[in-house]
Parts: C-alpha cells; sequence; structure tokens
C-alpha cells in the first residue's frame, strides 16, 4: 500500500502513520505495517471509538 492511498483518518506525519479523527480528539501512533490484518484490525477498532487490546507489561520488583 502506498503512502499515497492511506485509509480514511490515517496520515503520513514525519515517516509514520498516524490515526487522526479530531471529532472524537483521537489521535493515536499505528505501529502496524500499512495493509496487515493488524494494520486493520486496530484501524476499525479505532474508527468504532473502541480502544485497543493492551500491551502486555511486565512489572520489575526489587
Amino acid at each position: 500500500m502506498t503512502r499515497k492511498h492511506l485509509p480514511e483518518y490515517i496520515c503520513d506525519d514525519r515517516g509514520y502513520l498516524r490515526f487522526i479523527r479530531r471529532s472524537r480528539e483521537i489521535y493515536v501512533m499505528m505501529r502496524e505495517e500499512a495493509g496487515a490484518p493488524e494494520f486493520w484490525d486496530r484501524h476499525s477498532r479505532l474508527q468504532k471509538g473502541k480502544p485497543a487490546p493492551a500491551l502486555v507489561t511486565r512489572s520489575l520488583r526489587c
């Protein structure tokens, strides 16, 4: 997928893809490769206003 043919609400910002929807004040950096299944899944979730699945984080104990 070329940068010129990006889906709705996706902007090329200094080499990164961002989902920008000003009416709902949503600004999200898209880390997935454009056109990949994960990209389309996240794009559809953001359009519907649903949050993306939480990333797995590890807590460090000292």
